[in-house]
């Protein structure tokens, strides 16, 4: 009986799923099965740690970094990915990219990046390296692993600058960049697979 119960409910996910359902559970460790085009699949998102990160903000030539920190699993994620794509264009002309990184875990990482690529998501991504809650204290100590969406502003320096938990606000994250210092040089701004 168990089992059926166990069928019936895992069948119920993956239809809401499917249909677009606006229910957000905390991770269970199964991502959403999506198809997605053979080509998609050939490049998955490299596993970078909180250092090495950190390290790809310092050399990105530009005044700062967004990171988005997302999962599939999280349906407000999913809804902030396309006003994320469309302030891209915005921060990228302030000199402040963003990148996303994936929560997800390892084994789910094609199915993240087929999610991306059927929404047309086109930003610079990545995925945060286990163990999780190693990689959140290197970006800061006070967001809890796990909890998402969050966002960071980091200066040119890897500098934490500002935070946000939950969906960020445009005119918050627009005047949060305003007030970055100006880059030294003008440089073009790198993607963080080619800092």
């Amino acid at each position: 009986m168990l089992l059926r119960k166990q069928i019936v409910f895992a069948s119920s996910i993956v239809i809401g799923l499917t249909m677009g359902s606006s229910a957000c559970a905390r991770k269970t460790g199964n991502a959403p099965a999506l198809k997605a085009k053979p080509s998609s699949m050939k490049a998955p998102l490299a596993l970078v740690s909180g250092t090495e990160l950190l390290e790809r903000v310092r050399s990105s030539r530009g005044r700062g970094v967004l990171v988005s920190v997302w999962a599939t699993w999280c349906t407000p994620c999913r809804a902030e990915l396309p006003l994320l794509q469309r302030l891209s264009g915005k921060l990228a002309a302030l000199g402040v990219p963003i990148w996303l990184l994936s929560i997800d875990d390892e084994y789910a990482l094609p199915v993240t990046k087929a999610l991306l690529d059927s929404m047309h998501v086109d930003l610079p991504r990545m995925a945060a390296a286990p163990p999780l809650e190693t990689f959140s204290a290197t970006l800061n100590v006070d967001w809890p692993p796990g909890t998402v969406p969050a966002s960071f502003l980091f200066d040119a320096q890897g500098s934490l600058v500002r935070s946000w938990a939950g969906v960020v606000r445009e005119g918050e994250l627009l005047l949060a960049v305003s007030g970055l210092p100006p880059t030294p040089q003008r440089r073009s701004i790198t993607h963080p697979e080619n800092p």
